[in-house]
C-alpha cells in the first residue's frame, strides 16, 4: 500500500496475451512475446501515414515482423463477427502494442493469440491475461486452429517461465487440439516421440496450476474465455436488467441459497483430459523433466511404493460455463463485490495404523481456496510404511475447516479399538465421517506397499511402439 497519502497513478485496464515463439537463433531457444491493448487508450492513428497500407490495429506489429499473422487474425476475428457484433466490439478504436521485442521471423504460431486479444479487447473480458499459440486456417466465418511447429519447444519455454514468475497472471494456455508436428519429412517414430513430450509438458504446465485448453476453432477459444459473439442475446439480456433489477436481484439471492445446499461435485481428471486416477509422479534426470505412471494393482486395489510419490489432478466443482446465465453471471458478480476467493479445500490421509492426519497443500499450507472449476494438482511424498490407506478431498463453499477440532473429533470418533482388523470397513467409516464435515468430498482408496516403484525404468513394463 502506497505510505504517502497521494492516490496513486491509475493504471490502464489492459487486456495481454502471451505468445511463446520460437527465436532465431542457432539453439533454436524459445521465448515469450507480450502484446496487450489498453481499453482507456484511444488509437493512435498518428502511425497511418508512416506505415501505408497496414491497418492502424495493428501496424506495430511491424516493427517485430508480425504485421502479416496480425493482418490475418484480424481479417478471421471480423469474419467471426456479426454486424451487430461489429459495432458492439468496436475494434477499430483498437490498438495493438507490444512489450517485448525478440528476435523472431514471420510466425504463423501468432495468429490465435492476437485474434484472442483483439476478441478479450472488444469484449471487455474478466480474464485479462492468456498464453496462446496456434495457426488460424481460413474456413467460413469459424477460422480452424491448426497446428504448428516446434509446440515442444514453445511449450517447454512457458514452464520455464513459470518457475520465474514472468506469467504476467496468465493461468490459461491455448494450443491447437491436433497438436502434431507439421515436418512430413519425419519419420513416424519421431512424430510420436515428439507428441509424448508434449503431453508430458502438458501434464507438468497442469500439475504448476495452469489450464491447458486444445481449442479446435477460434468460436470455441472465444467460448472458454467466456466471450458472448451474440450480441443480440446481450441485448435482450441488458433490456431484461434495466426493466427488472429487482427482481433479477430477489432471484439471484434465491439462486444463491439453492446452490448453497447443493452438493460440490469433485473429479479425478487424468492429464491427458477426461475422468482420471491416482498417479505416481516420476522424474527423469536425464530429459529434466516430471513424468507419471498409473498405479499398478493387486487385483482391484491400487498400489503405491512406499518411497512413491503420490500424485493427482482433481476438478474442484463444475468448470466455468461457455455461455453463463444471466443468474449465474449475477452470482460472480455478487462474489466479485464480496470478495470471495473460491472454495476452501483441505486433503486428509487416513491410514489403517497411522491414523488421520493433513496433507500440506501448497506453500506449506493445510488448507487452500480455489475458483470453482479449477483443476488443482499436486504430489506428495509417501511415509515409509506399508499399509491400507485413503486420501479424502474436501472442500467447503464458506468458511474455513478447524482442522484442530476435526481432528480431535475424529481420535475420538475412531479410537484404536474400534480399528480393529477391519481396515476396509476402518477406512470406509473414516472417509464418510470426513465427508461429512464437509460440502463435497472425493475419496481414493489405495496400498502403500513395499515394492519397485513404476518410476524404476527396470521394472517398468516395456511401452507398445
Amino acid at each position: 500500500m502506497p505510505t504517502n497519502r497521494e492516490t496513486p497513478p491509475k493504471m490502464p485496464h489492459r487486456r495481454t496475451v502471451l505468445i511463446p515463439l520460437v527465436e532465431r537463433k542457432p539453439d533454436g531457444s524459445g521465448c515469450l512475446l507480450q502484446l496487450y491493448i489498453d481499453l482507456d487508450v484511444k488509437l493512435d492513428s498518428a502511425g497511418t501515414a508512416q506505415y501505408p497500407g497496414i491497418d492502424p490495429i495493428i501496424n506495430k506489429l511491424l516493427d517485430i515482423n508480425l504485421q502479416g499473422s496480425g493482418g490475418h487474425a484480424l481479417a478471421q476475428t471480423r469474419k467471426l463477427l456479426d454486424a451487430r457484433a461489429k459495432r458492439f466490439f468496436d475494434l477499430d478504436r483498437r490498438q495493438i502494442h507490444y512489450g517485448s521485442q525478440p528476435i523472431v521471423t514471420e510466425d504463423h504460431s501468432a495468429e490465435l493469440g492476437i485474434a484472442l486479444l483483439l476478441l478479450m479487447a472488444g469484449a471487455g473480458s474478466q480474464q485479462k491475461s492468456i498464453i496462446a499459440t496456434g495457426k488460424l486456417g481460413e474456413s467460413g466465418n469459424n477460422a480452424p486452429v491448426e497446428p504448428v511447429q516446434g509446440l515442444r519447444i514453445k511449450l517447454a519455454t512457458i514452464l520455464e517461465e513459470v518457475k520465474s514468475g514472468n506469467l504476467h497472471g496468465a493461468t490459461t494456455v491455448f494450443i491447437p487440439e491436433s497438436a502434431k508436428n507439421q515436418q512430413e519429412q519425419e519419420q513416424e517414430q519421431k512424430q510420436k516421440q515428439e507428441r509424448a513430450e508434449i503431453d508430458k509438458l502438458c501434464i507438468a504446465l497442469r500439475a504448476k496450476g495452469l489450464t491447458v485448453i486444445p481449442v479446435p476453432t477460434l468460436k470455441d477459444a472465444a467460448a472458454h474465455l467466456d466471450i458472448n459473439l451474440d450480441v443480440r442475446r446481450r441485448l435482450i439480456v441488458r433490456r431484461a436488467v434495466l426493466s427488472g433489477v429487482a427482481l433479477l436481484c430477489a432471484g439471484a439471492v434465491g439462486i444463491a441459497v439453492w446452490s448453497a445446499r447443493q452438493p460440490i461435485p469433485l473429479r479425478l481428471e487424468s492429464p491427458t483430459g477426461g475422468a482420471g486416477s491416482l498417479l505416481i509422479r516420476c522424474f527423469s534426470p536425464r530429459k529434466g523433466l516430471p513424468d507419471y505412471e498409473s498405479l499398478p494393482r493387486d487385483g482391484l486395489t491400487p498400489q503405491v511404493p512406499v518411497n512413491g510419490n503420490l500424485s493427482w489432478l482433481i476438478r474442484l466443482g463444475e468448470p466455468p460455463l461457455p455461455n453463463p446465465s444471466l443468474s449465474n453471471r449475477l452470482l460472480d458478480k455478487i462474489a466479485g463485490i464480496v470478495g470471495y476467493e473460491g472454495y476452501h479445500l483441505a486433503v486428509a490421509y487416513v491410514g489403517e495404523r497411522s491414523g488421520l492426519h493433513f496433507l500440506a497443500t501448497e506453500n506449506g499450507a493445510a488448507q487452500l481456496r480455489k475458483r470453482a472449476g479449477t483443476i488443482w494438482g499436486r504430489s506428495q511424498q509417501l511415509d515409509d510404511q506399508a499399509e491400507a490407506g485413503v486420501l479424502v478431498f474436501l472442500v467447503k463453499r464458506f468458511f474455513g475447516f478447524d482442522l484442530d477440532a476435526l481432528q480431535k473429533q475424529f481420535e475420538e470418533r475412531f479410537t484404536g479399538s474400534t480399528r480393529g482388523a477391519n481396515a476396509s470397513g476402518y477406512l470406509s467409516l473414516a472417509a464418510d465421517f470426513l465427508a461429512k464435515q464437509a460440502d463435497g468430498s472425493l475419496a481414493a482408496y489405495f496400498q502403500s506397499v513395499h515394492k519397485p516403484s513404476p518410476c524404476d525404468e527396470t521394472s517398468r513394463p516395456p511401452r507398445p511402439p
